[in-house]
């Protein structure tokens, strides 16, 4: 789930900021325990992100769309 930030009064000249999916790049026999990691990780900072009126945070899909 992304979550994409409304414009708001104080938000015109905030930057902006898209999160990208985290990879999981351990090693070792239990690299595979920590896959749901970064799932995680990102899901909680675009939460925080977009409950600040200091950033605009954009849908990441339309990032990775761009990107590709």
């Amino acid at each position: 789930m992304a979550f994409v930030s409304s414009p708001v009064a104080g938000q015109a000249g905030a930057p902006v900021v898209a999160v990208l999916s985290f990879d999981n790049n351990s090693i070792g026999k239990d690299a595979k325990d920590f896959d749901g990691i970064g799932k995680g990780v990102t899901e909680l900072l675009i939460t925080d992100l977009a409950a600040s009126s200091k950033v605009r945070v954009v849908d990441r899909s339309r990032i990775e769309q761009i990107l590709a």
